[in-house]
């Protein structure tokens, strides 16, 4: 790929191609900004085996929440030639929110979008509020869902036809598997293989329900993401689901624990401000984001087990640049029945007081970002440094 960015913002910016396996240089670090009215190309090689579901937006400094906010975010789709779902037709649902003030212009973040994540009042689907479509009966789709929010949790949940996972983040699962509901935390994304009714005028009907993340977070109310209903035409021929898919081999077990990650928002909750001075920001292993320091050094190509635990009063889901890393093993009580472990993702959420171990191995040097993908939490703090090294 080469692709030719020209900043025309009043601020500095970068585009960040979220969980494609590329070069350091390329992935639109913070460290590495395309000042206002000037231009770069991005160019990398994707490696055989990275098709998938991803998404690219900005990643200044302090700026990244505010600009995706304001709309700066798109799709990024890599097929493979030989996948065994590819002649499904595709429905692309990019979920945001959108809050206007009373001059209807984008209202600008409050003190408890700092604080919390920015949610906005309207839930959109493709820029659209709860687009209405047709399909014809019988018909199987490979939805690709993304949570493309600042903030906001989505807790899917599908009435009309059973829910299966195919993939999460891009990476697909050993088998398709069938969920009651499905949490996508803000960034992540997953592809569902959807059957419609074999008969004339069902509806399908995506939701996202109230999902608790933590501290003094308010619960959002239930909200209808889309709705589709079955056409008068003929029924479809049912697709045969596949019983395994292509996913990433396991990365080797009995590694040693190398990293230690402590992510906590402490200081915020109980401190002296919300998102102001040193006692207002989110911190990794109590610390806030230098872009000078190195938070933490491996070997490319060299796999690495981390364990990563949450100390802090509200959900924080990790991403980490450039790769995608395997959950073996987390504290959660429910954990066994989520479709998550022992997968490949790039961001994984952690509730409060939640401890993981995840496998991971980076095969390209350079210094690369992990951090709290709540984007308010970044800005003010939650994101670290890997110095990966030949």
């Amino acid at each position: 790929m080469r692709i030719t960015f020209s900043n025309n913002l009043g601020q500095d910016t970068t585009v960040h191609w979220h969980g494609l396996p590329i070069p350091a240089d390329q992935d639109g670090n913070p460290m590495d900004p395309v000042p206002t009215g000037m231009s770069r190309d991005y160019a990398f090689t994707l490696p055989v085996g990275s098709a998938g579901t991803y998404w690219y937006h900005p990643h200044p400094h302090g700026n990244t929440h505010e600009q995706v906010y304001r709309g700066l975010a798109g799709i990024f789709i890599v097929r493979s030639r030989t996948d065994p779902l590819g002649t499904l037709p595709e429905r692309l649902v990019f979920i945001t929110d959108l809050r206007l003030d009373l001059n209807g212009q984008i209202a600008a973040d409050t003190a408890a979008d700092l604080a919390n994540g920015r949610e906005g009042d309207q839930v959109l689907v493709n820029g659209a509020f709860q687009p209405v479509d047709a399909i014809a009966p019988g018909t199987t789709e490979r939805w690709r869902i993304f949570d493309a929010t600042n903030g906001r949790y989505t807790r899917l949940v599908l009435d009309g036809a059973p829910m299966v996972v195919a993939a999460l983040d891009g990476c697909a699962l050993a088998s398709p598997i069938t969920v009651p509901e499905l949490l996508l935390a803000p960034g992540q994304r997953a592809e569902l293989l959807v059957r419609a009714p074999a008969t004339a005028n069902q509806k399908l009907v995506l939701r996202t329900v109230g999902y608790d993340r933590g501290a003094m977070v308010p619960i959002s109310p239930a909200v209808k993401l889309l709705e589709i209903s079955t056409s008068s035409a003929g029924a479809i021929a049912p697709f045969a689901i596949p019983l395994t898919l292509p996913a990433l081999p396991a990365l080797p077990e009995n590694l040693a624990v190398t990293q230690t990650i402590v992510l906590s928002d402490m200081g915020m909750v109980m401190g002296g401000g919300m998102g102001g001075g040193a006692n207002g920001r989110f911190t990794i292993n109590g610390k806030v984001f230098d872009p000078a320091r190195d938070d933490i050094t491996m070997k490319a190509g060299v796999a690495q087990e981390w364990r990563v635990r949450n100390d802090g009063m509200m959900d924080h889901p990790l991403h980490i640049h450039g790769t995608t890393f395997q959950l073996v093993a987390s504290n959660r009580a429910n954990i066994a029945s989520d479709p998550r472990l022992n997968a490949f993702m790039d961001i994984v959420n952690l509730k409060s007081g939640e401890q993981i171990r995840i496998r991971l191995r980076i095969d390209t040097p350079g210094r690369r970002m992990f951090h709290c993908h709540i984007l308010e939490h970044e800005a003010q703090g939650m994101m670290g440094v890997i110095n990966v090294t030949l």
